[in-house]
Order: C-alpha cells, then sequence, then structure tokens
C-alpha cells in the first residue's frame, strides 16, 4: 500500500480532514483599508516609520525572501475587494522584499467568511502574529465595540479580560491628543497619564511638561529613551524596552504633594469650623463673624501650618 505523502491524498482514508479558506493571492490585488487598522492611531508621525516596526517587517522580508514560513495574511473580500483585516506588516515586508528583488507571485491568505465588522475588530485584538497593539491601540478598537452598543460586561467578556481593564481602558480615549502622543512615544505610560487626568483634568498635560523639563528630553523629541530592559516579539527576536521619563516621583517633585497626614488633619480641622458655621446664625448685616475653636483645635492648625511650611521650602 502507498503511504500518503500529502493531505489531499490522506483525505481519500481520512474523510475528516478537511480544506479551509486558505487561498493563494496575486500580491497586486491586496488592499489596505484606511481607518481599519487602530496601529498608530495616537503617536506622532507614521507608525510603520518607527525603529521597531520597521526592524518587525525587515524580519518578516527577510522570511519571506528565504523562503520560511510566515503565517497568512488574514482577508476579507467586500464588493470585489480584498481588505487585509490581520497581517498589514506582513503585507509590507512582502513588498518590501519584492523591491529587494524576490520573485514573489502569490501569497496565501486565510479568508474571513460570514463574519462581520464585530468578528474582525476581535481578531484584531486577539491575533498573535504581528506586533502588540498598546493600550491606547486596544482602548481604540473597545471603542468601536461601545460605539455598536456593547456593555463594558459584554466587551470583558469578548476579550477576555476584566470590565476594570476595559472601562479604564476606554477612559484613554478621553485624554487629550497631546497626552496620547506622549503616551506612544513612550514619555509616560498610560496608567500613570490616565492617573493624572482623573486627578487634574485637561491640566495633566502642563504637568507632564513640566517634569520633562528637568529630564534631558524634550514633549516632541524623537529621541531614544533609555533602556528598560529587553524583551522578545513574536518572531523571536530580542527588543529593547524603553523606560518612560515622566514618573510619580519627577512629577511630585514639581507638584509638592500634600502629605496624606497633613491632608487628613486638613480635612478634619475644616469640617470641624464649618460645623460651628452651620450651627451659627449668620446676621446678613454684618460683615464679621467671630468662631470659638478649642485649644485642641489651635494646637492642630499650627501643627498644619508648621508642616506645609517645612513641605513648601
Amino acid at each position: 500500500m502507498t503511504l500518503a505523502q500529502s493531505l489531499k491524498n490522506l483525505k481519500k482514508a481520512i474523510p475528516d480532514i478537511t480544506k479551509n479558506d486558505i487561498f493563494t493571492v496575486p500580491v497586486e490585488i491586496l488592499e489596505v483599508q484606511e481607518g481599519f487598522n487602530p496601529r498608530g492611531l495616537f503617536g506622532e508621525g507614521d507608525y510603520f516609520e518607527r525603529e521597531d516596526v520597521k526592524q518587525h517587517i525587515r524580519n518578516l522580508a527577510d522570511s519571506y525572501k528565504a523562503g520560511r514560513y510566515v503565517p497568512p495574511i488574514v482577508v476579507r473580500v467586500i464588493d470585489g475587494k480584498v481588505l487585509i483585516r490581520d497581517g498589514h506588516c506582513r503585507h509590507r515586508a512582502i513588498l518590501l522584499a519584492i523591491s529587494e528583488g524576490a520573485e514573489i507571485q502569490r501569497v496565501p491568505v486565510l479568508e474571513l467568511k460570514n463574519k462581520n465588522e464585530l468578528d474582525e475588530n476581535l481578531l484584531i485584538l486577539t491575533s498573535n502574529d504581528g506586533l502588540p497593539l498598546s493600550q491606547l491601540e486596544r482602548a481604540a478598537v473597545y471603542g468601536r465595540y461601545r460605539a455598536w452598543g456593547w456593555t463594558m460586561q459584554e466587551i470583558a467578556n469578548a476579550v477576555g479580560k476584566t470590565i476594570s481593564h476595559v472601562s479604564n481602558s476606554l477612559i484613554l480615549l478621553d485624554l487629550p491628543e497631546k497626552a496620547k502622543s506622549m503616551i506612544e512615544g513612550g514619555l509616560i505610560s498610560a496608567s500613570y497619564a490616565l492617573e493624572l487626568f482623573k486627578e487634574h483634568g485637561m491640566a495633566c498635560i502642563n504637568i507632564i511638561e513640566k517634569a520633562l523639563e528637568k529630564t534631558d528630553i524634550e514633549p516632541d523629541s524623537k529621541k531614544e529613551y533609555e533602556t528598560l530592559n529587553l524583551f522578545e516579539d513574536n518572531e523571536g527576536i530580542k527588543r529593547e524596552k524603553k523606560a518612560t521619563k515622566v514618573t510619580r516621583k519627577s512629577v511630585e517633585g514639581n507638584t509638592k504633594r500634600i502629605p496624606k497626614k497633613v491632608e487628613n488633619l486638613l480635612r478634619s480641622s475644616f469640617e470641624a469650623i464649618t460645623q460651628r458655621l452651620n450651627l451659627s446664625k449668620i446676621d446678613e448685616t454684618e460683615d464679621e463673624f467671630t468662631i470659638t475653636i478649642t485649644r485642641e483645635e489651635a494646637k492642630a492648625l499650627l501643627e498644619i501650618k508648621e508642616k506645609l511650611e517645612k513641605k513648601t521650602k
């Protein structure tokens, strides 16, 4: 008996072996739909010109030229157009390899059939074949689901995350555009930018910029940032992860944050004084009022004054 040397031949003996939706198509019919890919929505400049992205595309192009396996590009056919749904870097890598002499005529693609926009965006969030999405880029996709009427719980269930994660990610979309660019540029972490935004609102930009003034980098600089550590991308290539420049320490050094103990003393003293105001009958004909405080309250106020003076020196 002749042993099968391909799945096509083996299928004759094992009917459960089925074909999937893998096709090979001419490179020139692949199209990029403007605005579909969330990568690069918030950063300064062209996403595909970032050094880490260019290196990723370079590695993929070398794989195509050497004939090594690269996962198929995922596409969806709409109105006769073959639109890329996952594999934008792979598409660019193919074009780069062709420009360098690779005689690539056709490429394998996986067709999304009987799918809709919800499925396509879920693919963006769950695909492991490309560079990982940043927190802001994930938030942009969550925003699409929210616009389609999905609840926080439904989004969280679909992407395998917590409601808290989805909620905080969506708040990132409300950040000022400049703050988003700073996050994508590696100047500040998304979580700390969000914390500053919740506490200071739009003024968070001024706080971040003031902290940046004490570093060796300007807010819009394209210099390389400090190396934090190395990580491996999906191709097994080691890359540098960059350290952010704005940290809690650098911001609190500028804002001179009031210690929690002093803050609590202020709150309790203020509440004690305002309680007496509530109990007093205010004479609208008088411009001055006298409030009596205890010895303990007076000492507490003087202690607060002393602590605040030390803090601001």
